[in-house]
């Protein structure tokens, strides 16, 4: 799960963002298009990202990305924003490992990069 889709889920209840516990994390390579990330900036909950970010850090990854706790501009062209925009969003893989909402701390597995977002009605 790359942590674009995570800044996209929510909880059963709409609980936002999903905390994240990593088993295993992988950093992938992907060609930079500062155009995309540019486009993304608008479609990115910053509030989510900073959350995941720390979320990370806390567990021993990303210990050197630093993200403005305000979200730049949509016509950003700073490339110490982009280029960690474009590592964080496209190339971070959380391969397994767990989400966790914060309303009803129900626990989403991750296996093979792949959350499973099935609520049964039951917290866990």
């Amino acid at each position: 799960m790359r942590l674009l889709t995570h800044n996209l889920l929510c909880g059963p209840k709409g609980g936002y963002p999903l905390r994240i516990r990593v088993q295993t994390l992988e950093q992938l390579q992907s060609e930079y298009d500062e155009e995309y990330v540019k486009r993304l900036l608008s479609k990115v909950e910053w509030k989510g990202l900073l959350s995941a970010v720390s979320d990370l850090k806390s567990q021993g990854y990303l210990v050197d990305v630093n993200l403005p706790s305000e979200p730049p501009s949509f016509d950003c062209n700073d490339p110490a924003i982009l280029r960690p925009m474009h590592h964080l969003l496209n190339e971070i893989k959380i391969t397994n490992g767990e989400l966790e909402c914060p309303d009803t701390q129900t626990i989403f597995p991750v296996k093979d990069g792949i959350p499973r977002m099935v609520f049964d009605g039951e917290t866990s």
